[in-house]
């Protein structure tokens, strides 16, 4: 059976980031086993191929410090994700040979074995603060600001993989960029809301097949209220953001990539009405 170690043991922030990147990119997992011993705990997360992840002994109880903290925040982040965790006492020397990265095969069956074998939830090591919330506001709070590639129109992608060097620097290369493939395909000189207006208006080269006029006026708009409330700001002054701030802008750009990429050449038939 596939083992992948992960977390450093006693280190509760390396943990939680580790489990923070299995959730967002691994999985899907079907449960999550929290191997307690002697007040150290570790995580064993299974995936619905039978493939195992195991976190190190990063996690804590007893008492109130990080370590418990951060057990109390990942038991909520797994819950957020409708993962059910159960725990399992086991011997210390087990959690040594899985900070180690050696269990046995004996280990592996003990702690996939049935829940109902060898324990209950573990969901009493979480504060009151985590146990009574939906955990919606632990999940945005841990998780850190990822670029979502898979996303992204590949125009932007070279700016993308160096974003967080300069934000600022690369969405407003990113605005210029946009602006510059309208006027090209749009033959025409003009600028930020100007250009969008007339590109993609009544009377515009171009335009999106199978909607409406009013939808269509909506997506104009779009463009020029984008550029009025972040280009704009940009280009005159210093902005003073947070990196989330500076990443739901960079989506609110790569959107309108999508959006200019679905544009065709305006044939000069009327839009079709919205009912």
């Amino acid at each position: 059976m596939d083992i992948q170690y992960v977390g450093d043991a006693g280190v509760t922030q390396v943990c939680i980031d580790a489990v923070c990147r299995h959730l967002q990119y691994g999985g899907p997992f079907v449960d999550a086993r929290l191997l307690s011993a002697k007040g150290a705990h570790g995580l064993l997360l299974r995936t619905d191929h039978g493939e195992l992840v195991a976190v190190r002994s990063g996690f804590a109880s007893g008492y109130d410090g990080e370590a418990p903290r951060g057990l109390s925040t990942v038991l909520s982040l797994l819950r957020s994700f409708d993962i059910y965790t159960f725990e399992i006492s086991v011997p210390a020397a087990l959690l040594k040979r899985l900070n180690a990265a050696r269990l046995s095969n004996d280990d592996v069956g003990l702690v996939t074995a049935a829940p109902p074998a060898f324990g209950g939830d573990a969901y009493h090591y979480m504060n009151l603060r985590h146990a009574f919330s939906d955990g919606s506001d632990v999940l945005v709070r841990t998780f850190l600001p990822v670029v979502p590639f898979g996303v992204l129109d590949p125009r932007l992608a070279d700016l993308a993989v160096s974003f967080w060097d300069e934000p600022g620097d690369r969405l407003m290369r990113g605005y210029r960029r946009l602006e510059d493939a309208v006027r090209k395909r749009s033959i025409m000189d003009e600028h930020g809301a100007k250009l969008f207006t007339r590109a993609f208006g009544s009377k515009g080269l171009l335009g999106w097949n199978d909607i409406g006029s009013a939808e269509s006026d909506a997506r104009v708009q779009f463009f020029v209220s984008a550029y009025r409330a972040f280009r704009n700001p940009r280009a005159h002054r210093e902005v003073r953001e947070r990196a989330e701030d500076q990443l739901a802008e960079l989506m609110t750009l790569n959107h309108l990539y999508r959006l200019e990429s679905q544009a065709v050449a305006n044939d000069g038939n009327s839009q079709v009405e919205q009912a």
